[in-house]
């Protein structure tokens, strides 16, 4: 069971709700690792269901994991929340490059459960 904050290793961990899946990514999204994630998002949005992509144990987000929202956006569409801490580095990230304004993103587990 994964019970604190810093997470060295990536990895995802899908799980299902009556009204779509949750995909919880831990670690760094880096080039090394973005092709996981996308896999990851492929599988998780397979059935048509809402996503949750939960990167608030997502301790390092580059541009490759940007490139990775965009694709997800585009497979996706509308069906796609993100989930992030506040005050912390992936959150800056989406904030400068105004992810925050293009995608629905959400800082608190009760706004994307609705």
């Amino acid at each position: 069971m994964l019970m604190h904050d810093s997470y060295q290793q990536f990895a995802t961990v899908r799980e299902a709700l009556p009204h779509g899946q949750v995909l919880h990514v831990f670690g760094d999204v880096d080039l090394s690792t973005v092709k996981q994630l996308d896999r990851a998002i492929d599988d998780a949005a397979a059935g048509g269901e809402r996503l949750f992509l939960n990167l608030a144990k997502c301790r390092y987000f580059d541009s490759s994991g940007l490139a990775a929202l965009v694709r997800a956006r585009e497979r996706v569409g509308p069906r796609l929340t993100v989930l992030v801490k506040p005050k912390t580095g992936v959150y800056r990230t989406l904030q400068v490059v105004g992810f925050d304004k293009v995608f629905n993103v959400v800082t608190e587990l009760d706004t994307c459960w609705i």
